[in-house]
């Protein structure tokens, strides 16, 4: 059976603005200098042998582009000319036995390194509306977890097993500016806490960043790791946390919305903590905020609402990896093999993000004038 790329063409695009190839752009920068450089920074023991590390992402680009229902389809494309697959002569058994053995933390890193090398040319345009100055918050960053699709019964490794097996757990970085997967963590147990991967995240991000999390962030451990790392967060405040408020700073009634901001104390003793508290109410719901950005100034109470509103475009990365790439469906049982797949849908990802983000800044720039920021008044 004959493995053929998927037809797409682009749709509602203006006459003078031509599609982007995203996949010249990710064979641009996802070259085998890069994965040998790469592995050579991550082996151990291992060897580069015939099923490469340039070749296993080859393998993976190839699977989430053409009409291939399993990783044996594809191997057996490889070394046919197919321009989607490598040029590698070896059977089936072997590559098997080489994606579920080859470390996550091999394409973890050949990842990061793709993230790092496209940054500088991609556009921060997907959060133009937010009037947050860079000087303030270098970056803004929005982290959320996920848990893996369960493995299916289609994979012999998981036939004879009764129980659900659940793949893995992520948490993913995803930078607002640039509409971009900054990072992503993977951990092959799917019960692990998303406490543990929340905190291997904080790692990684640059001092300064401004963090965007949900209400499970609202407890003190988290707060005193947001300040070790010299990090600023804003999450939704969980009912369940005790709040002292010690003052007032404003209160805003209009009609029948109200916007009240105050200073509050959570914790006791080393672990207290000096936040600000912003309520939203209005007749269909209310929203309340914590945030360690004390200063007004960089942070106004309706921008901080108007951020975390923007939380949910983590959510539509996720949406668009599982559905899109689908990363819902699992060619492999194995961690190692699973991890390769996530971490191949996530270089894909930002790459048909970058070329999203240069077709915009090219309508942009084919209009009369800059588009115009609709920012609340200061």
């Amino acid at each position: 059976m004959s493995i053929t790329p998927n037809s797409t063409k682009a749709k509602h695009l203006p006459s003078q603005i031509q599609p982007v190839d995203y996949l010249a752009t990710l064979w641009q920068y996802l070259t085998k200098s890069l994965c040998d450089e790469v592995f050579e920074m991550t082996r151990d023991k291992e060897r580069q042998r015939k099923w490469s590390l340039f070749a296993l992402l080859q393998v993976w680009m190839g699977l989430l582009h053409c009409r291939a229902h399993s990783q044996t389809q594809a191997v057996e494309a490889c070394g046919k000319g197919n321009p989607f697959f490598p040029d590698v002569e070896a059977t089936s058994e072997s590559f098997f036995q080489r994606i579920q053995s080859l470390r996550p933390a091999f394409f973890h890193n050949i990842f990061l390194r793709f993230t790092q090398a496209i940054a500088p040319i991609s556009p921060k345009n997907f959060a133009a509306s937010l009037c947050l100055s860079e000087e303030d918050f270098p970056e803004i960053l929005v982290l959320d977890g996920l848990k893996l699709h369960k493995v299916g019964r289609l994979l012999k490794i998981a036939r004879t097993i009764t129980g659900a097996i659940l793949p893995g757990s992520l948490e993913a970085v995803y930078d607002l500016r640039r509409g971009v997967l900054r990072n992503l963590i993977f951990d092959p147990d799917g019960l692990r806490g998303e406490k543990h991967l929340l905190l291997e995240a904080l790692r990684s991000l640059p001092k300064g960043s401004l963090v965007v999390y949900d209400r499970y962030a609202c407890y003190a451990v988290y707060w005193k790791a947001m300040k070790a790392a010299s990090l600023f967060l804003l999450a939704r405040a969980s009912s369940t946390v005790q709040l002292e408020e010690v003052s007032e700073v404003l209160s805003i009634k209009q009609g029948r919305n109200r916007l009240r901001e105050t200073i509050v104390e959570m914790g006791k003793g080393n672990d207290k903590r000096v936040l600000r508290l912003i309520t939203w109410e209005t007749p269909r719901g209310s929203l309340r905020l914590l945030t360690n950005v004390m200063d007004l100034k960089k942070l106004p109470a309706h921008q901080a609402i108007m951020l975390y509103v923007q939380r949910w475009s983590v959510e539509r990365c996720f949406l668009s990896m599982k559905d899109t790439l689908n990363l819902n469906h699992l060619f492999n049982a194995s961690p190692a093999a699973v991890g390769g797949q996530v971490f191949a849908t996530a270089i894909l990802y930002n790459a048909l993000r970058l070329a999203q983000s240069q077709i915009a800044k090219k309508w942009e720039w084919s209009q009369s004038g800059s588009r115009r920021r609709n920012c609340f008044p200061a």
